[in-house]
Order: C-alpha cells, then sequence, then structure tokens
C-alpha cells in the first residue's frame, strides 16, 4: 500500500464557461485532459450559470456528485435526473446534457477498463467512523470537502484538511478508521483499472 496527502494549494484550477473547476488528480500523473489520454481524473467544479451545457466526451464515462446547491441534469434523448447534496448520477460522456441550477459538484471521470464508484460520509466532531475499501480496488482518493479528520490505517496516521486530498495505491482490503477533528464531509473515490497491473509511484 503506498499513501500520500496532496494540499488544496498545489491542485489545478482553471475557469471553464459556466464557473471554476480544480483538478485533484489525474492518472498516468503524466496524462493531460485536454488530450483526452488518462485511465481516469477527479475534479470538482462551481457551477455559476443557471443553465449550463456540458463538453461532451466521447468514450468517457462520468460520475457526478452535488457537494452543495442542487442540479438537473437533463440527458438528451435519455433521462432527467435531480440531484440534491451527496446524489451521484452516472452517464456517457458523449450525451448531449445540459444541467440547471447552481452548485458546487464532484467529478469522476474513467476511460476504458477503468472503473469507480463514489461515496460520501459524514463525521462529527470527536466521531469515529470504520470503512473498509471494497472490491479490492487499485486506488483510493479521499477528498475533504469541509472539516478536518484523522485517517488511520495500517499503523500509520494521516490528517486531512478542508480541500486536501489523501491518495492510496494497492489498497487491497484494507481497514480505515476516520476520527473527526471537526464536523467533517468526505468524498471517497475507488478505482479499479485492470487485473493486469502494473507498478506504479504515487510520488
Amino acid at each position: 500500500m503506498h499513501c500520500k496527502i496532496i494540499s488544496s494549494d498545489n491542485f489545478e484550477r482553471n475557469q471553464w464557461a459556466g464557473g471554476t473547476t480544480t483538478q485533484l488528480f489525474i492518472y498516468p500523473l503524466q496524462a493531460e485532459y485536454k488530450r483526452r489520454n488518462f485511465s481516469f481524473r477527479i475534479s470538482t467544479a462551481t457551477v455559476e450559470l443557471e443553465t449550463s451545457q456540458f463538453t461532451k466526451l466521447p468514450g468517457i464515462t462520468r460520475k457526478l456528485m452535488v457537494l452543495e446547491g442542487q442540479m438537473k441534469l437533463v440527458h438528451e434523448n435519455q433521462y432527467t435526473k435531480e440531484l440534491t447534496k451527496f446524489e451521484v448520477d452516472s452517464f456517457n460522456g458523449d450525451w448531449n446534457t445540459t444541467s440547471q441550477g447552481k452548485c458546487t459538484d464532484f467529478n469522476l471521470m474513467t476511460i476504458g477498463k477503468a472503473q469507480g464508484e463514489l461515496a460520501a460520509l459524514r463525521i462529527e466532531k470527536n466521531k469515529q467512523i470504520e470503512y473498509t475499501v471494497k472490491k479490492s480496488s487499485d486506488w483510493l482518493l479521499i477528498y475533504n470537502y469541509m472539516g478536518e479528520v484523522e485517517i488511520y490505517v495500517n499503523d500509520a496516521r494521516y490528517t486531512l484538511r478542508a480541500g486536501d486530498l489523501f491518495i492510496g495505491k494497492e489498497m487491497a482490503t484494507s481497514k480505515f478508521q476516520f476520527t473527526g477533528i471537526e464536523n467533517s464531509e468526505l468524498v471517497i473515490a475507488e478505482l479499479w483499472i485492470d487485473s493486469a497491473k502494473k507498478k506504479v509511484s504515487v510520488e
């Protein structure tokens, strides 16, 4: 198991037509979002317009979770779904998708054999919660949207502050214990790439 924390001041932030977006992590590390040569990418975004048109991303599977506010996703000729805090929608990037409503959201994009799941976790101050990694995940990414938590796993302790990202690779079935230093809200992304895995450093 390999673990590290990336602090919030190291993330790449950019403007998009409907607000701002922050890239939290992309894999492989040398991949570029504009070139669409990644296996997976996670990011957050603010939607500041009442109606926004999503960029079409052929070949990409998207999972979107609302962190603050609410959003209606209209997938043309597919379905419409309303999302409130911590609700998730999964859809194809090549669909014609329009969003309605202002919000902050968390995005997971995967390509090819990469797959992922998103979950949200609330932890009250001084409370402890245990979490077991599922499906022998290749990667576990924990984004601290709000608050501060202490993470205990495999006899090591990590402090995750608001806006920080915890990255774990080759997690197998590790058990985590979260302790709320403050009331906190976390987003957990578990990812698996392929059965034929390569050894890759997270440094």
